[in-house]
């Protein structure tokens, strides 16, 4: 997988930009993604859960990529979830992968996606050259602000393969970020800056989003009791997998599980 940020990949196809609005849902990973995506995210916040195993928790100022043939799900954990959305192709020879950037200039984003909403919607000889322009702007701000966020490229496979051991290790309950840092061969303070600055997260912070996102998955594929699915998800005890899946998420897990949808 190839990160955008580090690549100055050529766009082929602008097709579609709109302001979209949706309230409380779950959106499950059951369609193919075949286009690539910019979210800038204006209001609210929700969760993705990337089918590579990432959990991005965003929140408003927040932008996202989403790439083509990566699927996805989407928890919206907030009433008013408004966000501008940017549908185009890049034109790759390797498939990319999805990402969350914590914005250093929100005012700057926002400006762009609006203006480039402004001009898609328009109708003037000009329009595809100045929305175009706009979307090449976004995505050189998106390259500069990760820039601005560098991990080196050693101590980044170290993170990502602490990353991994997560996702392997995730039913274990004695799962910590000491024993994280130990197996990226670093400091525990070191590890948890190169970690938070990779993946806009603190570390301990990904492991609960990683373990309720585990948790929702058990959830609609199987009829465990929520004391089973809390155990197999790394919580400690039912009353803090309530706790815990609520502050991520805003609902309970007997609510998100009764308003799953029936297959």
């Amino acid at each position: 997988m190839s990160d955008i940020t580090k690549k100055q990949l050529y766009i082929t196809q602008l097709s579609r930009v709109v302001e979209t609005h949706l309230t409380r849902r779950y959106i499950p990973m059951d369609k193919p993604h075949n286009r690539d995506t910019f979210l800038y995210i204006l209001s609210g916040t929700c969760i993705f859960t990337i089918d590579n195993g990432d959990v991005f928790q965003i929140q408003a100022g927040d932008m996202v990529y989403l790439a083509k043939n990566q699927d996805y799900s989407l928890e919206v954990t907030s009433e008013d979830y408004r966000y501008i959305v940017c549908d185009f192709h890049f034109r790759a020879q390797k498939n990319n992968h999805a990402l969350h950037i914590r914005t250093n200039n929100p005012a700057q984003y926002e400006r762009l996606f609006r203006k480039l909403l402004k001009v898609f919607s328009i109708t003037a000889p000009d329009r595809r050259i100045r929305s175009m322009a706009l979307l090449y702007e976004i995505y050189s701000l998106m390259i500069q602000n990760n820039q601005d966020m560098y991990v080196p490229g050693s101590s980044r496979v170290r993170i990502e393969n602490a990353r991994a051991y997560i996702q392997e290790n995730i039913s274990d309950p004695n799962l910590s970020v000491a024993e994280l840092a130990k197996t990226a061969q670093m400091s525990e303070v070191h590890f948890r800056k190169l970690f938070s600055n990779l993946y806009n997260c603190t570390p301990s912070k990904y492991i609960l989003q990683h373990r309720v996102s585990y948790s929702q998955k058990l959830m609609a594929l199987n009829e465990l009791q929520l004391e089973d699915i809390a155990l197999q998800s790394g919580f400690s005890s039912l009353p803090h997998f309530c706790r815990v899946f609520k502050n991520v998420t805003g609902t309970t897990p007997a609510v998100f599980r009764r308003d799953l949808p029936v297959e």
